[in-house]
């Protein structure tokens, strides 16, 4: 009897043990509210405009924008200088730089003139905490107005 006992409970713990990492890891999937708590923070450098990495932006998120924003787990890391840069009718490459992180009023300008549908790419000079600089990916993002 208590070697039936000992196997039963031998069996149970062996099912706890593969049956709890395999709930954990599915928790987002579960509980959709909790996927924000579940989502690693960090990762390298990475632009952010109005709170995206890329992809559509539209003149109300554009008109709200205060700064070109950095993003991951870099202490200290800021941006110097920014640059919007694009390719213009005659396909030349043409754009604006600004010192800082701050949206500057040509830039805000020159953005908000684009026609629908044209690309852009914003591109920032970061350096961390110790004054090294740091590679960060341009981000690409299509105009809609």
């Amino acid at each position: 009897m208590d070697q039936h006992l000992i196997a039963m409970n031998l069996n149970a713990l062996l099912l706890i043990t593969c049956l709890v990492p395999s709930t954990v890891f599915h928790v987002p999937l579960l509980f959709p509210d909790l996927a924000v708590v579940a989502k690693p923070v960090g990762g390298p450098p990475a632009i952010r405009i109005s709170g995206k990495a890329g992809g559509e932006l539209r003149a109300a998120e554009w008109r709200d924008l205060k700064r070109v924003e950095l993003v991951g787990c870099m202490p200290g890391a800021r941006i110097v200088s920014y640059a919007v840069r694009l390719r213009d009718c005659t396909g030349k490459d043409t754009g604006l730089q600004a010192t800082g992180a701050v949206i500057s009023d040509a830039v805000r300008s020159m953005v908000a003139n684009l026609p629908p549908g044209m690309e852009f790419t914003v591109i920032v000079t970061a350096l961390d905490d110790g004054g090294r600089s740091l590679a960060v990916a341009p981000a690409r993002y299509v105009w809609r107005g």
